[in-house]
């Protein structure tokens, strides 16, 4: 008898205002197998992220109602959130500020303009397989 190896679901709740970068979010991961749920606003993206099951975050820095780094720093307050995997997804470089504010509370910066669907699929997986990694340890 054959087994197939079957690799656990990732679910990814992304986080952005721009619904042309969300529906190709959907059309790259939901093939490939990878739950995605959406939200458009940072206040949007804290109630699903603390609400419903996410194996990690692909967070756009600039938002309509805050910035992606105020969302970070509200999660992380979440004591079910503490270590929930981040990828900031930035416009432009942070500044010396908003990386201090950061503070290594993110798996990665990437920058929306030069992201590889194949990049961006591997830092996903990297960071869920990390997060699985140490919740089993």
């Amino acid at each position: 008898m054959r087994h197939k190896l079957v690799r656990p679901t990732i679910r990814v709740l992304a986080v952005d205002d721009d619904r042309e970068h969300l529906d190709m979010l959907r059309l790259l991961l939901e093939p490939l197998g990878i739950q995605l749920r959406t939200a458009e606003t940072g206040a949007d993206g804290v109630r699903a992220a603390l609400g419903g099951p996410a194996d990690l975050v692909l967070l756009d820095v600039q938002l309509p109602d805050r910035s992606g780094i105020d969302v970070v720093a509200e999660l992380r307050r979440h004591e079910v959130r503490r270590r929930l995997p981040i990828l900031l997804l930035t416009g432009a470089e942070l500044t010396a500020e908003e990386q201090a504010r950061l503070n290594g509370e993110v798996v990665a910066e990437l920058a929306k303009s030069s992201l590889r669907p194949d990049e961006l699929i591997r830092h996903i997986e990297r960071a869920v397989a990390g997060a699985r990694r140490a919740q089993e340890s």
